[in-house]
């Protein structure tokens, strides 16, 4: 187990998970890039959390920065500025826009 985990950080890049062609986990989004939310993974509270601050099917989502340690990430909703963790934005499968869409 450790030797898996070890080649992954020797090279100091992650990939992103890709669901399907053009959508990502809010997670993997990098900073400046904008998304459209398709759907949820998690239930219970976390996802009524992430409903609660405004993350809804349909909604764009810009990703304004990551903190030094890449937790927590800090998204921009609806002229909003909302500080979520990392593990719950890996809950929520976004469509990445381009420029033309956004």
């Amino acid at each position: 187990m450790w030797g898996m985990n070890r080649h992954r950080h020797r090279a100091g890049v992650t990939r992103p998970r890709v669901i399907q062609e053009g959508q990502l986990i809010l997670s993997d989004l990098r900073p400046g890039q904008k998304g459209k939310v398709i759907s949820f993974n998690g239930n219970g509270p976390v996802r009524r959390r992430l409903m609660d601050l405004g993350i809804r099917c349909g909604e764009i989502i810009e990703m304004v920065r990551l903190a030094p340690l890449n937790d927590p990430l800090e998204i921009n909703l609806n002229g909003g500025h909302i500080t979520i963790r990392r593990s719950e934005a890996a809950l929520v499968n976004v469509e990445v826009l381009g420029d033309s869409q956004a």
